[in-house]
C-alpha cells in the first residue's frame, strides 16, 4: 500500500481515479442484463460472478475488468476516493466492498456506525466527523482506537468539551485536528490538546469564542505547527501574535479572519513570521483596536514567501482606510504572490491598483468594493499575463471599456466574476472568448441581448454561467443560451423575476447540463417548472428553494417525470412546500433506476432554519458571509421568518 505522505492526494492523481472509476463502473443496461443472468442461473451477486460473467461476455456485455487488476493498483484507485465514492464503490460487489474495506483511508461514518468504522476500514488515515450529528464526549475513547489517524476534524461536534480531548492522546501518528466550532472548547482545552499531541502540525480553532491569548500561545510551544486557523477567535488579541512569532517562527499558513481586537501592534510583531506562504487577515473595524496602513506596511515587506493573501478591513468607509495605495504598494513587492484578495479598499485609488501589475507571477486576484477603481486602473492589470482566475466585485465606476482593455490582455484568463457592477452591461465579447466559468451578477444594466453576445462569444468553451439577480434577464434569452452554449455543465439564474416557467424547456438542448439554479424566482409554479426539468438528462442537482408559487403539486409532478440522475433537490424556503412532500420526493429519488446511490432532498423544515442558525451561533457573521451579498441574506431570512410566523398562526 500507499502512505499518505505521499503526492496520492494530489488533484490529478484523484481526477484519474475518479475517472477511472466511472470507465469501470456498470452501466444501468448492464446491471438489468446481469440481474436476468443471475436469476436464469441462480446466482447470488454480482461479485461472485463466474457463470454470470461468462454469460455477460458471450453477449457482448463487457465485464468490469477490475479482477484482473493488481490488489496494489487496485487499492492505489480506492485510496485516491473521497467518502462519497467509496460508499458507492462498497455496494459494487463483494470484491469490491473487501477492496475498498482494505485500501480506504478517508472515510465520513454516521456517529452509529462509528464502532464498526475501525474494523472495516484497517487502513483509515483520514476521519470527518463534521456531519455526524450526535457527537459527544463519551464517542472520543472511540476514535483513540483508530491509531492510524493522521488527519481529524471533529468540527462542529458541539458537545465535545475540554477534559474529553485528553481521550486523543493515543492518537501518536495525528498531525492534523480541526476543533472549529466546538464552542465548549476553551483554552484549557487547547492545552490539554498541545500537550497530548505534540506532533501536530495544523490546528483549526475556527470561531473558539473563548479562547484568548493564552490558549494562542499554548499553540505556540507546538514545536512542529505550520498551519493555524483563528477566524473569529474574537478574544484573541495583539499579544496572540507576539506568541507565534517568538513561538512558532515555521508557521506557512495563518488565519485570522474576524479577530477584531488585532492592530497595528500584532502586525508589527508578527514579522518574524517570515516562512509564512499564506495568510488571510481579513480584518473588522474595532474601536479598541489601533489599526492604520502602518502595520501592513511594516508587515508585508518581511513576507517575502507569501503565495496566497487575502486582507480586508471591513467596517463602515470612514473607519476602513488601514489599505491605502501605501498598503498595495508593499503588496507589490511580494513577487512570489500568486493568489490575492482584496477587500474594503475604500482609499485605494487607481494608483495603487496599477502597482498589482508588478505580480507577474499572479494568477487568482480578487478585488471587493474597491470603489476608487475606474478603467485605467482596470487596464494596467491587463501585464498580468499568467492571471487565470479574477473577481471584481461592488466597483460602481468600471465599465465594459476597462473590462475590455484588461480581458483582452489576459490570455489565460479562465474564470470571470462580475458582482454587483452597475456600470457593466456584457458587451465586450472580446474578453469571453477563453472563459470556461462566467458569472455576471446584480448587474442592473446587462440585459438579453449582452447575455447573447457574450454567450456566442464564449462558444463550446464555457462550462458554467451564472446570471443571478440581473432584473433585465428574462426567459427570451434562453433558447440562445442553450444553442451557442452545448457544453454548459452548470447554470444559475437564481433571482431573475423576468424568468417564466413555460420557457424552461428551451433548456432541453443541453445535454451536459448538471447542475441549476432557480431559486428566488417568483413566476416559476408547479407543472410547467418541474415538467420541464425531465428533458435535461444529465441533471444531477436543481435548486428551487424560495420559489414562493412551488407547492407539494409540483414535487409530486418532478417524481413522475425524474431526470434519470437527479440526486439532490433543495426546496428550502418554499411555503407552500410541505414536509410530507418533501418526504415523497426523497421516497421517489431510490426509485427510480439508474439514479445516483446519493439523493438528498434539502427541506428547511428538517433542519434548523436560519432564525434557528442565527440564534444558536454567537458566530452569525461568517453565515452572512457565506453568501453573495447581503441583500439575498436578508430576503432569505425574511422569506423564512415570515414562513415559521405563519405556521405558528395557524
Amino acid at each position: 500500500m500507499y502512505s499518505t505522505g505521499q503526492d496520492a492526494r494530489d488533484g490529478e492523481d484523484l481526477v484519474m481515479a475518479q475517472q477511472w472509476l466511472q470507465s469501470e463502473w456498470r452501466n444501468p443496461l448492464q446491471d438489468e442484463h446481469l440481474k436476468r443472468v443471475q436469476g436464469d442461473q441462480g446466482q447470488q451477486g454480482p461479485g461472485d460472478g463466474g457463470a454470470a460473467r461468462q454469460a455477460m461476455a458471450h453477449s457482448g456485455v463487457a465485464a468490469s475488468g477490475f479482477d484482473e487488476l493488481p490488489l496494489d493498483v487496485a487499492g492505489r484507485v480506492f485510496e485516491l476516493l473521497p467518502p462519497s465514492d467509496i460508499k458507492m464503490a462498497r455496494l459494487v460487489s463483494r470484491a469490491w466492498m473487501r477492496e475498498v474495506s482494505r485500501s480506504a483511508q478517508v472515510c465520513r461514518p454516521a456517529v452509529s456506525k462509528l464502532k464498526k468504522t475501525q474494523a472495516l476500514f484497517p487502513a483509515l488515515t483520514r476521519l470527518d466527523m463534521c456531519k455526524a450529528h450526535g457527537v459527544t464526549a463519551e464517542h472520543l475513547p472511540q476514535l483513540a482506537r483508530m491509531v492510524r489517524l493522521e488527519w481529524l476534524s471533529l468540527k462542529r461536534c458541539r458537545a465535545v468539551t475540554d477534559g474529553s480531548l485528553a481521550g486523543l492522546a493515543p492518537l501518536t501518528r495525528l498531525t492534523h485536528l480541526s476543533l472549529a466550532r466546538c464552542f465548549k472548547v476553551t483554552d484549557a482545552g487547547v492545552e490539554i490538546v498541545v500537550a497530548a499531541l505534540p506532533q501536530l502540525e495544523s490546528l483549526n480553532l475556527k470561531a473558539l469564542y473563548r479562547l484568548s491569548d493564552a490558549g494562542v500561545a499554548a499553540c505556540a510551544r507546538l514545536p512542529h505547527l505550520t498551519a493555524l486557523n483563528l477566524t473569529s477567535c474574537r478574544k484573541v488579541t495583539d499579544a496572540a501574535m507576539g506568541s507565534l512569532a517568538a513561538g512558532a517562527p515555521c508557521l506557512r499558513d495563518l488565519k485570522i479572519t474576524d479577530c477584531f481586537l488585532i492592530g497595528d501592534a500584532g502586525l508589527t510583531a508578527a514579522t518574524a513570521l517570515t516562512a509564512l506562504t499564506s495568510l488571510q487577515a481579513r480584518l473588522g473595524h474595532q474601536q479598541h483596536a489601533a489599526r492604520s496602513d502602518a502595520g501592513w506596511r511594516s508587515l508585508l515587506p518581511c513576507l517575502s514567501c507569501l503565495v496566497r493573501l487575502a486582507l480586508s478591513c471591513r467596517g463602515p468607509e470612514e473607519h476602513a482606510g488601514a489599505i491605502t495605495d501605501a498598503t498595495l504598494t508593499a503588496i507589490a513587492g511580494l513577487t512570489a504572490l500568486q493568489e490575492l484578495r482584496i477587500d474594503q479598499a475604500y482609499a485605494a485609488t487607481d494608483a495603487g491598483v496599477a502597482a498589482l501589475a508588478a505580480l507577474r507571477r499572479l494568477t487568482s486576484l480578487q478585488l471587493h468594493e474597491t470603489r476608487r477603481l475606474t478603467d485605467g486602473g482596470l487596464e494596467a492589470l491587463g501585464a498580468l499575463g499568467r492571471l487565470q482566475r479574477m473577481v471584481l466585485a461592488d466597483q460602481g465606476q468600471l465599465s465594459d471599456r476597462g473590462i475590455a482593455a484588461a480581458g483582452t490582455r489576459l490570455p489565460l484568463l479562465r474564470r470571470l466574476a462580475l458582482r454587483q457592477c452597475s456600470g457593466i452591461t456584457g458587451v465586450c465579447a472580446s474578453v469571453f472568448a477563453g472563459l470556461e466559468d462566467l458569472e455576471v451578477t446584480s448587474c442592473p444594466a446587462v440585459t438579453d441581448d449582452s447575455i447573447a453576445v457574450l454567450a456566442g462569444a464564449a462558444g463550446g468553451r464555457l462550462r458554467s454561467l451564472a446570471l443571478d439577480g440581473c432584473p433585465a434577464v428574462s426567459d427570451a434569452v434562453l433558447p440562445q443560451l442553450a444553442a451557442a452554449l452545448p457544453r454548459l455543465q452548470a447554470l444559475s439564474l437564481s433571482e431573475c423575476q423576468g424568468l417564466r416557467c413555460e420557457a424552461l424547456t428551451a433548456l432541453a438542448p443541453l445535454g451536459a447540463l448538471s447542475r441549476l439554479d432557480l431559486s428566488l424566482c417568483k413566476h416559476l409554479s408547479d407543472e410547467p417548472t418541474m415538467a420541464s426539468l425531465a428533458g435535461l438528462e444529465a441533471l444531477e442537482v436543481v435548486n428551487v428553494s424560495m420559489c414562493p408559487k412551488l407547492t407539494d403539486a409540483g414535487l409530486e409532478v418532478l417524481a413522475a417525470n425524474m431526470p434519470p440522475r437527479l440526486r439532490h433537490v433543495t426546496v428550502a424556503g418554499c411555503e407552500y412546500v410541505t414536509k410530507q412532500g418533501a418526504a415523497e420526493l426523497q421516497g421517489a429519488l431510490p426509485a427510480h433506476p439508474g439514479g445516483a446511490l446519493q439523493r438528498l432532498v434539502e427541506f428547511n423544515h428538517q433542519s434548523p432554519t436560519l432564525k434557528e442558525l442565527l440564534l444558536d451561533d454567537p458566530g452569525a457573521s461568517s453565515l452572512m458571509e457565506a453568501h453573495r451579498s447581503y441583500i439575498f441574506v436578508v430576503r432569505q431570512a425574511s422569506s423564512l421568518l415570515t414562513t415559521s410566523v405563519k405556521r405558528a398562526c395557524v
